[in-house]
């Protein structure tokens, strides 16, 4: 299809967890999410739009495109492009793929992971973020780490261990 920089290609995310479940031979009681920078935001919103998880972890994610935007004017060019209707409606559409705004819609303990010298994302959005599930009593645990950047290439292998270990943790009995 087309790419909507986190569209209507969520459907697609969303459908594979029922495809897999139409498959038979899939263990659909341990299904969990994982998803760096951009797949972060399709977890986000995999979960808004139903996708049943145990747990997901996320990577450098983006949870306020405006804020992002404001500090990097150079994405207005891509979403004009790629987003259906964005420049008619741009408040609109980036609040509505803003995970920050509908912290409640996060129905599956989360991972997040974030590198303290990201430039692309700031840390400072997981930190409002885990705000927002503390005060909703969600579980989530957050890792800075420090040094690192947008997709944690110099900690990669602590990444993945931490992703193995959350999973492992929230698996079903």
């Amino acid at each position: 299809g087309h790419d909507e920089e986190v569209g209507a290609e969520v459907r697609v995310v969303v459908s594979l967890v029922e495809l897999a479940r139409s498959l038979g031979y899939v263990h659909m009681s341990n299904v969990f999410m994982m998803g760096d920078a951009r797949g972060a935001m399709m977890t986000y919103l995999a979960m808004r739009n139903g996708a049943r998880i145990n747990a997901a972890a996320v990577v450098g994610s983006e949870t306020d495109l405006s804020a992002n935007l404001k500090r990097r004017p150079e994405l207005r060019e891509g979403y004009s492009k790629n987003v259906p209707e964005f420049d008619n409606r741009p408040d609109e559409i980036l609040r509505s793929r803003s995970a920050i705004f509908w912290p409640e819609s996060i129905s599956a303990p989360l991972l997040l992971m974030h590198g303290g010298n990201d430039w692309r994302v700031p840390v400072t959005q997981d930190f409002e973020f885990a705000n927002k599930l503390e005060s909703l009593r969600r579980p989530y645990e957050l890792t800075v780490f420090e040094g690192d950047v947008h997709l944690l290439s110099f900690n990669w292998r602590e990444r993945d261990r931490k992703t193995i270990e959350w999973f492992r943790r929230h698996m079903a009995k």
